[in-house]
């Protein structure tokens, strides 16, 4: 499999396979982004809708903290993070900022880099159009080596690119290919990452729950390596919500000053560029956190996903 230079343009793709689509009643678009049942209404968790209703209509109605406020944050932190969050706040300074979803968080992360952003040379088109909007420097990294992830590629761009570096990863499930770095990989990666001061590395969870036990094995290197790492995460995939807005950038600072650099730039940019926050996401994301069922619902969907992706595949 050699696909070093191939270029996806997955909204041509998606809007091919809507014109085939109403063609013929047979064909199935793969290329949605959201999750669907087999009359092709959107899926939903019952524990999603529950908290819904649980929503208190007069805290709908009020300006939330700019951030997200701590329930908010910490909510997150613990869904993703679980038994490592602990040890994360002991190594570092961990800070955060409600987005308007994952694109949201992207966007502000981007605002708030100086120098040059680095994608990968397959991905989602959005990267591009978000850096363009701001008018950020944006080049491309080879993704892939033959059937490997590309280290000695990203190495040779650090190497020889002076400028302070942003390198964004998707990863787990990298869209479009839904490739995801293994541990081996991911330690080699950190290697090179550690040896060059002017890079700050961006991962794009958007897909964290297509994956298992993703932060167990990320979060012990990210503190041997003490890497400057920044996540965006995205509340649409997770909870089959795409319309509320829910996200979060979260920042992995090494210091107490580069934790308060963050908090004045997230805050001048968002009350400027936002306003406030979208309460609606705020308080229903605290509400599904009480479900004692969610985590038994996403699994069940997951493994409808799984067996699909499967039979998607043996048609290939």
């Amino acid at each position: 499999m050699v696909i070093d230079n191939l270029k996806i343009d997955i909204l041509s793709i998606s809007k091919e396979a809507s014109l085939h689509k109403e063609k013929d009643k047979n064909v199935i678009n793969a290329t949605l982004g959201v999750l669907l049942d087999e009359k092709g209404s959107f899926m939903t968790i019952d524990s999603v809708d529950e908290a819904l209703e649980d929503v208190s209509k007069i805290e709908l109605r009020k300006y939330l903290a700019q951030d997200g406020g701590f329930l908010y944050k910490e909510n997150i932190y613990n869904y993703l993070f679980k038994d490592k969050l602990k040890e994360i706040k002991k190594h570092f300074n961990l800070v955060s900022n409600w987005s308007s979803g994952g694109s949201g968080a992207l966007s502000l992360a981007f605002q708030m880099h100086e120098g040059v952003i680095y994608i990968p040379n397959i991905s989602w088109p959005e990267y591009n159009q978000i850096a363009n909007n701001l008018d950020k420097e944006i080049k491309t990294y080879p993704m892939f080596d033959k059937d490997n992830f590309n280290l000695n590629g990203i190495e040779e761009i650090l190497k020889k690119e002076h400028k302070n570096i942003l390198l964004i990863l998707n990863d787990p499930a990298h869209n479009p290919t839904g490739y995801t770095m293994n541990k081996l990989e991911y330690e080699e990666f950190f290697k090179i990452i550690n040896k060059y001061n002017h890079v700050k590395l961006l991962v794009d969870i958007a897909y964290i729950d297509f994956s298992d036990n993703y932060f167990e094995m990320l979060i012990p290197m990210i503190i041997k390596y003490k890497i400057n790492v920044i996540f965006t995460f995205s509340g649409s995939k997770s909870y089959l919500v795409y319309g509320v807005r829910m996200g979060l950038l979260i920042y992995f600072a090494k210091t107490k000053e580069e934790k308060e650099a963050f908090l004045k730039e997230t805050k001048k940019i968002t009350t400027s560029t936002l306003g406030s926050p979208n309460s609606l996401s705020i308080l229903l994301l605290n509400e599904i956190v009480k479900s004692k069922k969610l985590y038994t619902e996403q699994k069940a969907l997951k493994e409808v996903l799984r067996l699909r992706s499967k039979l998607f595949i043996s048609l290939v």
